[in-house]
C-alpha cells in the first residue's frame, strides 16, 4: 500500500485536482521508482516463511578428535644435551677422584754440582751520607714565598692607609674652605653724591570723620 504525502499547510502549495491522475500514474508505474525511491520504500514488510518441517541437523558420522601429546624436536635436543653434560661431569669427577687417590711424589733430580754455600762479599761497606729531601726544599721555597706575600700585603695596607689619610686631609681642607665661603660679609657702600632732603610742596592732608554704620545700627536698635 502507498500513501500520499501530507499536503503542506501553506496556501500556495496545494496540488490542483487535474494533477491527481498523473500522480497516480507515476505511483502505479514501477519504472518511475528509480526517480522517486522514497515513495516506494517507506514501509518495509518482511516475507512470511514457507510452511515446512523444522530443520534438524543430522549427527556427524566422523569420530571425535582425540588429543595426542606433542613430540617437539627441541625437547629431544634438550634431553640429549643434558645427558651429555651429565656424562661429562661424571667422567671429570671420576678422573679427579682417581688422581687424588693415586698420589705419587716426584723423585729428586740427581745433580753433580756441590751443595750451595754462601761466599763472602768483596764489596766495600756502604758509607752513610747526608741526604736532601725534596720536602725540605719545598718548605724553604714556601717560607720565602710566604714572606714575600706578607711584605706585599703590608706594603699594600700601608699604601691604603696613606691614601685614606691624604683623602681625609683633603676633606678637612674642603670643609674649611666651604666654611670660609659661608661667612657673611657686608658689601661696602660706594661713595657718591650726598643725598639732599628737600621740603615737599604738597599740602597737608585734612582729616575727616569716617562715615561708619554704627550710628545707624544704634538708631535701629533703639527703635526696636
Amino acid at each position: 500500500a502507498f500513501y500520499l504525502p501530507r499536503p503542506s499547510t501553506h496556501k500556495h502549495t496545494h496540488c490542483p485536482l487535474f494533477f491527481l491522475p498523473i500522480y497516480f500514474t507515476f505511483l502505479t508505474n514501477s519504472s518511475f521508482s528509480f526517480f522517486f525511491p522514497t515513495l516506494f520504500h517507506q514501509h518495509f514488510k518482511a516475507r512470511p516463511l514457507p510452511l515446512a518441517e523444522p530443520l534438524i541437523p543430522k549427527p556427524s558420522e566422523r569420530p571425535l578428535t582425540e588429543p595426542q601429546p606433542f613430540h617437539l624436536r627441541s625437547e629431544q635436543l634438550a634431553k640429549e644435551a643434558e645427558r651429555k653434560f651429565r656424562e661429562q661431569a661424571e667422567a671429570e669427577l671420576r678422573r679427579d677422584l682417581e688422581n687424588f687417590s693415586n698420589f705419587k711424589a716426584r723423585d729428586v733430580p740427581l745433580s753433580h754440582r756441590s751443595p750451595y754455600s754462601a761466599k763472602k762479599s768483596t764489596k766495600p761497606l756502604t758509607e752513610i751520607a747526608d741526604f736532601d729531601l725534596n720536602s725540605s726544599g719545598r718548605a724553604e721555597k714556601r717560607k720565602t714565598f710566604d714572606s714575600f706575600v706578607k711584605e706585599k700585603e703590608t706594603a699594600a695596607e700601608e699604601q691604603k692607609r696613606l691614601q685614606e689619610m691624604e683623602k681625609e686631609k683633603e676633606e678637612q681642607a674642603e670643609i674649611k674652605r666651604l666654611r670660609r665661603s659661608m661667612n657673611f660679609k657686608a658689601t661696602p657702600i660706594t661713595e657718591g653724591k650726598p643725598i639732599e632732603v628737600q621740603k615737599s610742596n604738597r599740602p597737608l592732608t585734612v582729616a575727616s570723620s569716617p562715615k561708619l554704620r554704627t550710628s545707624r545700627r544704634s538708631a535701629i536698635r533703639n527703635l526696636v
